[in-house]
């Protein structure tokens, strides 16, 4: 095997297990806050893999195209595994994580709804009788609010827009609780406590514009 071809093994594997990450990032002396990048912290390890796997899994299945099944991808994906070059211990275990993961999803059970999507709507819904209208003044403010929380916990890229969403008078502590509970259901790496991303989305919305940071928190943990 010439030198060139180790190097491809090498570098083949390493590439695939990594995820993207937001944060700052410096650009000719200029810092660019919540950019979506790939940086020392995107590396899949064998130390990490229960923390990043799921956002490791849903990145891989957004490389697909959308009118894709999730059975569809998942054979897709498999496929790759099974041809993607392998010669280092690490990458040999995360492979067959990988595998035993992909071997779990239950394909028959997945709405073809995005999940993330489903279970925001669900909290909403579940929230008051009247559901989302119960704080949203329109339908498009919903939709605004609810794939700005998509894309957040799905680790892709978002723009906070430039006006804050209104909502309804007398709802801050219903929409509190509803943003604690998609939090714990939603998030896999960030204690609320310490998520200042997500403290930032909030800030969208009329209520929580100007609360600072610890007072945010305070409101949502009542």
């Amino acid at each position: 095997m010439s030198t060139l071809d180790r190097i491809y093994k090498r570098l083949a594997a390493f590439n695939f297990f990594q995820i993207t990450v937001i944060g700052d990032l410096e650009i000719d002396g200029e810092v660019h806050k919540n950019i979506r990048q790939i940086n020392n912290d995107s590396i899949i390890t064998t130390n990490n893999w229960e923390q990043h796997k799921d956002i490791f899994f849903n990145e891989r299945m957004a490389t697909y195209e959308d009118s894709y099944t999730i059975k569809e991808k998942i054979k897709l994906e498999l496929e790759i595994l099974e041809k993607l070059p392998i010669n280092e211990d690490i990458y040999k275990v995360l492979k067959d994580r990988y595998l035993e993961y992909l071997k779990a999803v239950p394909v028959d059970t997945i709405s073809e709804q995005n999940h993330t999507k489903k279970i925001i709507h669900t909290a909403f819904r579940d929230m008051h009788h009247k559901g989302w209208e119960f704080v949203f003044r329109t339908k498009e403010d919903y939709n605004l609010f609810t794939d700005l929380l998509t894309n957040f916990f799905e680790y892709k890229a978002y723009k906070l827009p430039q006006n804050t969403i209104k909502i309804k008078t007398r709802t801050k502590t219903a929409v509190a609780k509803v943003l604690r509970e998609i939090h714990e259901l939603l998030s896999n790496e960030n204690k609320l406590s310490t998520d200042i991303r997500y403290f930032e989305l909030i800030k969208i919305l009329s209520h929580f514009e100007k609360t600072k940071q610890k007072d945010l928190y305070k409101a949502l943990t009542r």
